[in-house]
């Protein structure tokens, strides 16, 4: 089998006619057909060429990453003491349910199957509907309904019914969710402190707050009064804050594990140079396919950057296949890297048969 060891030359500006969406930090290449059709190869950058510009970075880079959601929870309760039977106990829940106009309804069915009377359970309002456990056990229900039309598959409980005390008392819950977003403001200071102060700020008005604690690393959610608020930041926000992807905070004083210091020191540190033909490698927490790593702080801003460099080479899959050669230059935050438009970037690629 032959040996491949040839370059390739990557411009920004070379492809305009194919990809007219090319630009410095993301930009796309043709390629000839043969280049990657061979097994077993292997890839490095030999130099670069570039202009960095100096750049003020946000914790906020996307809109999504400023977003909070607000679940509102609304409790309507109605209780009942226990009555004669159980037809009219949910007679009696019925007319508490029609004297506030709330299209739910605890109905009898006689069916064929069954000669005692199943518990059939109307929810047409935006709500769950919830029942006590004495209440669930007598009707031979579930406890939770959200919105639609049920039927128990088992005859109401009467003998469990029979056996609970002349005073007990029956609750039925209706719970509505209210979503809002909030927007959080972009932070003055760029620091775990900043960031908190932000998202406080936005919460005020729901009697919300959070406190982070360093050491060891805690984020807290406080409620002073209201209804009950479940409250999930931003993916980017957990992430900073190191929470489980999808946390919900839900009761006042609820605090969730964070990260001893949370990285929102927002300076980029590396310039990164990813691509479509390589195999994924750790990087940063993850798994991408980088082809070299550079120190922002080598190149100065608004000058241009000639680089030459001793070839990393990283493995190339041997099942690719692809169109064109791509190339996104982003800082270690996953975040494109600033770069002026008024010169291109230009590398140049060594293909290889791995060694």
């Amino acid at each position: 089998m032959d040996k491949v060891s040839t370059y390739i030359t990557a411009s920004s500006t070379s492809c305009l006619k194919y990809f007219p969406s090319n630009r410095n930090n993301h930009f796309r290449n043709t390629i000839p057909k043969h280049i990657f059709n061979k097994p077993n190869l292997e890839a490095a950058l030999v130099s670069i060429s570039f202009t960095l510009l100096e750049s003020t970075h946000t914790i906020f880079s996307e809109e999504e990453d400023r977003l909070i959601n607000i679940i509102t929870l609304t409790e309507s309760i109605f209780t009942h003491p226990k009555e004669e039977n159980l037809e009219v106990l949910v007679t009696k829940f019925n007319l508490q349910f029609i004297a506030l106009g709330l299209n739910v309804q605890f109905l009898m069915d006689f069916g064929l199957h069954h000669p005692k009377p199943t518990i059939q359970i109307v929810n047409g309002e935006s709500t769950t509907l919830i029942l006590d456990e004495h209440l669930s056990n007598s009707l031979n229900s579930k406890t939770r309904y959200p919105t639609g039309r049920y039927l128990a598959t088992q005859p109401m409980n009467k003998d469990f019914y029979a056996t609970l005390p002349e005073n007990q008392l029956f609750q039925v819950k209706l719970i509505k969710e209210d979503s809002s977003i909030i927007k959080v403001k972009e932070p003055e200071v760029k620091n775990e402190v900043g960031l908190v102060s932000s998202i406080n700020d936005e919460l005020e008005a729901l009697g919300i707050s959070f406190v982070y604690s360093s050491d060891p690393g805690k984020l807290t959610m406080t409620q002073e009064g209201g209804p009950i608020t479940l409250v999930r930041l931003s993916p980017k926000m957990e992430n900073l804050f190191g929470l489980e992807r999808q946390t919900i905070f839900s009761t006042s004083n609820q605090a969730y594990p964070a990260t001893s210091s949370v990285e929102v020191e927002l300076s980029s540190k590396t310039i990164n140079i990813l691509t479509n033909f390589l195999q994924p490698q750790p990087f940063f927490g993850s798994v991408q396919p980088v082809l070299q790593t550079l120190i922002s702080s080598n190149f100065k801003s608004n000058e241009e950057a000639k680089v030459r460099l001793i070839p990393l080479y990283v493995p190339v899959p041997e099942d690719l296949q692809i169109d064109y050669t791509e190339f996104t230059l982003k800082n270690e935050h996953l975040e494109p890297v600033t770069l002026s438009q008024r010169s291109p970037v230009i590398l140049t690629i060594h293909v290889r048969t791995r060694i």
